[in-house]
């Protein structure tokens, strides 16, 4: 199943004697760089596995797409305007300027790089002994007055 849904699953062999127990299974934006088998077995009937993770975050985005040139419409109807008498020629003068660009005006631009603010936080902290939930709180609350902030501001205008 994993293989159909192109998922990975990492483990280590034999966590609880011959049987594997324990696993990770993840994408492809987390990457498993180690896995230990600890044979410490302090109150448990299995060994315990941990796991050294890795996230990509991309800083500049592969994916493109197209949309409409703004623009580049709006200097054919502005053209088109200007050289024309009446809605005919406005028109006909419009369908010449596409055709000229083979009826696509349209551009392709890069998606913006996710990011991921929150997750970044945590993980800079996953060291030091902060209370992950206070964090949470915190970056939310953060938002929240950001939208206010905007919410109103565009009432003021």
């Amino acid at each position: 199943m994993c293989r159909q849904m192109k998922l990975n699953v990492a483990y280590a062999e034999g966590t609880r004697e011959i049987s594997t127990l324990d696993y990770v299974i993840h994408g492809s934006a987390l990457k498993v760089e180690d896995v230990k088998l600890l044979d410490d077995k302090v109150d448990s009937d299995h060994s315990i596995l941990t796991f050294n993770l890795k996230t990509k975050c991309p800083t500049k985005s592969t994916k493109k797409m197209r949309v409409p040139n703004k623009k580049l419409a709006s200097s054919f109807t502005l053209n088109s305007l200007r050289e024309s008498c009446n809605s005919l020629q406005f028109l006909q003068g419009l369908e010449s300027r596409m055709w000229t660009r083979n009826m696509d005006i349209s551009k392709e631009i890069r998606r913006k790089p996710y990011k991921n603010e929150l997750l970044q936080m945590l993980l800079s902290t996953i060291d030091e002994d902060e209370d992950l939930n206070q964090i949470i709180k915190g970056y939310w609350k953060e938002r929240a007055e950001e939208n206010e902030v905007l919410r109103f501001s565009e009432r003021l205008k």
